[in-house]
């Protein structure tokens, strides 16, 4: 910052002349202002942040939450910029009120300073400018014997510093040692690269998507939750376009995957799965025109293992093993004959 570069240069060199006091005063005052307005909008920055994991959260992290909180926090945070940044910052001083100013904090000035600005701006003849000299020189004087150009503003300097990097500190503790949910609220907001999709720490990945299922077979869905863990888990299914969601229980294995079963799919369907209020995508089955006896071959394990096992389980005198084709196998399975 201009200003802070300013002020450690101004610092480091004692001022030595009317101009230099004023600017040194000056110097002081705005970075004051900009310490001040640097804390507000840190201090507001924080709180609303606060306020926007915990609605993520309470959403699940959806991507409306994470798109709703990206653009509240920048518009908030651009917003406090100008009103405590550079609102302030923008404010000019004459010199004849930073003088005033100065004498307003280092009362045994009397009046020495401003005086000595007012006569120094107006044109003087020969006769009063040893006047005006020695006015200058009093208040030079009177500057230097009680530093008044170093001691104004050092307290509240003071005070925004030590402010600002207390909240600074505190800002950093509570996201390190807070719940989790406050960092992927960190990393969801600040990574603007990502979609939204990627910066949600809670998924659910579901198998097998959106794929082709010959009609009448049955097909198995599993989800696998990333992120977080849930009790149940429930699989909707829309069988009509216009209709509403039927929700069916998935039974959980021992590897913590969910698994359910769509028996005999006959039309076209979209589902997903939800856990703990965290949806999936929508995915859809799409049905096609396959014969029956080459869905029970190709596709569905639980039609070919009720077929195997209906097979052989017939009574009778087991024959030798042929080397028919699969195919004539379930042509076979599906269509016994009709000899009696």
């Amino acid at each position: 910052m201009h200003e802070y570069t300013e002020y450690l240069r101004r610092r480091s060199t004692p001022a030595t002349g009317l101009p230099q006091i004023i600017d040194e005063v000056r110097a002081r005052w705005r970075m004051k202002l900009a310490l001040r307005g640097i804390a507000w909008m840190a201090g507001v920055s924080v709180v609303l942040f606060l306020m926007a994991a915990y609605a993520m959260e309470w959403a699940r992290f959806t991507p409306a939450s994470i798109i709703g909180a990206r653009v509240l926090l920048a518009a908030v945070v651009i917003a406090a910029a100008y009103y405590f940044l550079v609102r302030p910052m923008r404010r000019r001083v004459t010199d004849e009120q930073v003088a005033l100013y100065l004498e307003e904090h280092e009362p045994s000035l009397q009046a020495t300073l401003v005086s000595a600005v007012e006569a120094s701006r107006q044109g003087a003849d020969s006769e009063s400018a040893v006047l005006i000299r020695r006015l200058i020189e009093q208040a030079l004087e009177a500057c230097a014997s009680t530093n008044a150009a170093r001691r104004v503003e050092e307290e509240p300097l003071r005070r925004w510093g030590i402010a600002l990097a207390g909240m600074a500190l505190a800002a950093v503790l509570i996201v390190m040692l807070g719940p989790a949910f406050l960092r992927n609220a960190l990393s969801a907001i600040l990574l603007v690269q990502r979609s939204v999709e990627a910066a949600a720490p809670y998924r659910i990945e579901v198998q097998p998507g959106n794929t082709n299922v010959p009609k009448g077979a049955d097909q198995t869905v599993t989800a696998t939750l990333a992120g977080f863990a849930a009790e149940d888990a429930s699989l909707m299914v829309r069988r009509n376009p216009t209709g509403a969601f039927e929700a069916l229980s998935l039974v959980r294995g021992d590897d913590g995957r969910y698994e359910g079963i769509l028996f005999d799919v006959g039309s076209t369907l979209d589902y997903f799965v939800e856990a703990d209020n965290v949806r999936s995508a929508v995915y859809k089955l799409t049905v096609v025109d396959v014969p029956y006896v080459i869905a029970k071959y190709r596709g569905s394990g639980v039609a070919t293992r009720r077929a195997s096992t209906a097979t052989s389980a017939a009574p009778g005198p087991r024959k030798r093993r042929n080397t028919a084709s699969a195919s004539t196998a379930a042509v076979a399975m599906r269509r016994p004959s009709s000899t009696t």
